[in-house]
């Protein structure tokens, strides 16, 4: 699901730059806008566009697949998800799918069917447990009472997020720690089972280490999918609306009420994979996407305004070009200056990711349930381990998918030495499933290796950079780098770009 979290909170601001230009109302002729990249940012943004009016928006797609990351395998009939897999069905804000995304599902006419659920996976007795491994021995009352106080603080920073207001000045962050990781934030505050739950389930989504994740970008971007986890548990530890004390939150309130019983509702799949989500709204928005048109270069137009979209097959002019592609893919075509200077300074900061569609032998002997997902202890989720291979090798096979019965299984492993092979990291999942889970990885039928957008090496001077360039000269930047990850942050912070930046027409 996206490995941007830390900077997740920054994102926002962005798009609220003072000073930046926006195209004027009522502009004429209409400006013929290009959106670089078919991922969940671009087309987000087409859409977006043209429900202000926009009629003429093509997007560039370097594949023949639009939907970025998201590819879907049919195996026997059986749908399966390689990466971006589920809708959270709850936030910070409520109960309910992100309003954006819903809106484009309904557009899409794709039909979503409930998820399945996180289980920790307990070593070497194969014990599913809804608890993450970081939370036991603490008592069941203090866990309750942390994950409420966290909830808590997260609706608090949400409603300044809404306001433009900063985790420090709202008075949820540390203001002479600023840089506080989400654990010793977590700590401080007296919530440390709350950041416990959500850096677990950031690295068991594939988006960690998230430990050291400064408190404000882990808060902002884990408020997408987070109060789903703490509802299931605080459901498991069996407090309800009734056993709230009287200071809660309304938000925290409704959300525990609305979720009673609702299990697996918490997440959603799509019924024909994400990639068919990602087409379908192609077809009916409709978005006009070229595919298999790589961008190769990118001019500003002499005379001005305006730029040059060069693919191989040949150069067009757009009054407005929107890069929605990761930072190191925008340097093959961006030209010298101050913006491929500030991409150029990302790096990486999540290990890849390796994601099997594989097939088992003697799954059922192993005593697992049939159907669900797990994050087995040992390999350092939560914690800073999780980026130490002395901890449970290079290789980590943290999730563990099991979204229809039988002998096919989605695994993700972080592969932190990059230089591996997809057969060596396949043997070390093998070796995993053979040796702990007590059932045999035969053979892989699909492969993916996912390398997340890099962050800013030095996030103050990016957004202090980006605060000037954004939108001058008809060129704007947006993606995972600038919003966070996951489907709703893209949603939500692409809404904020077009809104800013495009007035109904």
């Amino acid at each position: 699901m996206g490995a941007l979290l830390r900077i997740a909170g920054l994102g926002l601001a962005l798009a609220t730059v003072p000073g930046c230009e926006s195209l004027a109302p009522g502009a004429a002729p209409e400006p013929r806008i290009a959106v670089v990249g078919a991922g969940a940012t671009g087309l987000t943004t087409a859409y977006l566009l043209g429900r202000r009016g926009y009629r003429d928006v093509t997007v560039f797609e370097a594949s023949e697949r639009v939907g970025g990351v998201a590819r879907t395998e049919t195996v026997e009939g059986q749908v399966w998800d390689l990466s971006t897999m589920f809708v959270p069905g709850a936030s910070i804000a409520g109960d309910g799918v992100e309003p954006l995304l819903a809106e484009m599902i309904e557009v899409s006419g794709e039909r979503l069917v409930p998820g399945v659920d996180f289980d920790t996976l307990h070593l070497p007795e194969r014990r599913p447990d809804p608890l993450p491994a970081l939370l036991a021995g603490t008592p069941p009352d203090a866990i309750a009472e942390q994950l409420l106080g966290g909830l808590g603080l997260m609706a608090r920073y949400a409603a300044c997020l809404e306001a433009d207001v900063g985790c420090s000045a709202c008075g949820v962050c540390s203001a002479t720690h600023p840089g506080e990781s989400i654990r010793a934030w977590g700590t401080r505050q007296g919530v440390p089972a709350f950041a416990a739950l959500l850096t677990t389930a950031t690295d068991g989504l594939g988006a960690g280490p998230s430990a050291g994740v400064p408190a404000a970008g882990a808060l902002a971007g884990g408020r997408h999918w987070t109060p789903g986890e703490a509802v299931r548990v605080l459901r498991h530890l069996g407090v309800g609306s009734g056993d709230l004390p009287p200071d809660t939150p309304g938000e925290v309130a409704a959300l525990l009420a609305a979720n009673a019983g609702r299990g697996a509702r918490r997440w959603w799949s799509f019924e024909r994979g994400f990639e068919a989500f990602w087409e379908s709204l192609c077809r009916h928005a409709p978005i006009r996407v070229r595919r298999s048109a790589a961008v190769v270069s990118l001019a500003a137009r002499t005379p001005g305004p305006g730029w040059l979209v060069g693919t191989q097959r040949g150069r067009e002019a757009f009054d407005v070009v929107i890069v929605a592609t990761p930072p190191r893919a925008a340097l093959r075509f961006l030209p010298e200056g101050p913006r491929r200077e500030l991409l150029a300074g990302a790096r990486a900061a999540v290990p890849p990711n390796d994601v099997f569609l594989a097939r088992t032998a003697g799954f059922a002997r192993s005593g697992l349930p049939p159907v669900g997902a797990w994050w087995p202890t040992g390999l350092g989720l939560g914690t800073r381990a999780l980026a130490d291979p002395q901890v449970g090798g290079p290789v980590k096979p943290v999730f563990w998918l099991k979204r229809h019965p039988g002998e096919l299984v989605v695994v993700g492993a972080y592969t932190l030495w990059p230089t591996l092979t997809r057969e060596q990291v396949f043997d070390e999942v093998r070796w995993f499933a053979r040796k702990q889970l007590g059932f045999e990885v035969t053979e892989w039928l699909a492969h993916e290796r996912y390398h997340f957008p890099a962050l800013p090496a030095d996030p103050q001077a990016w957004w202090t950079g980006w605060a000037a360039l954004q939108g001058a000269d008809g060129l704007y930047f947006a993606g995972e780098a600038f919003s966070g990850s996951g489907v709703p942050a893209i949603a939500e912070a692409a809404r904020e770009l077009v809104a800013r930046h495009f007035p109904e027409r």
